[in-house]
């Protein structure tokens, strides 16, 4: 945290010239000799240091090549793990497939064929009716 507020400070203190009306510069910790001294070192350092973009970016290919590296192992890892969990499930569901179709699981079917209620099937008798 004491790394990220000097950063914010010398920030605050490059940005002040071309922002003035900022609200931050509002504060007491902006006005006064010791901000103008901190402000007008860091300003110095900034124009001072400015590299060849050539160098920044040879600075930043180490750390570059790491963060891919990192990146590229953690997606080999769940890759890895994804595969074992579906190979798993895959034999799962050969398993299932070849006990059916071996008949080593029954089947049954019920219900009723149809729209409406079930129709029994069982012949009725018929009443005889009384002759007139």
């Amino acid at each position: 945290m004491r790394r990220l507020r000097i950063v914010l400070l010398q920030d605050l203190a490059v940005l002040q010239p071309r922002y003035p009306s900022l609200p931050f510069f509002a504060y007491a910790p902006f006005n006064g000799s010791e901000w103008d001294e901190f402000a007008v070192a860091v300003r110095s350092d900034a124009a001072g240091a400015t590299e060849p973009l050539s160098l920044l970016v040879q600075r930043a290919l180490p750390e570059l090549s790491g963060v891919l590296e990192s990146t590229r192992e953690a997606l080999l890892q769940n890759n890895q793990r994804l595969t074992i969990r579906l190979e798993a499930r895959l034999e799962g569901i050969q398993g299932g497939l070849d006990s059916l179709l071996q008949g080593k699981v029954p089947i049954t079917f019920t219900g009723h064929f149809g729209a409406g209620p079930a129709v029994s099937l069982t012949p009725r008798r018929r009443r005889r009716q009384p002759l007139p």
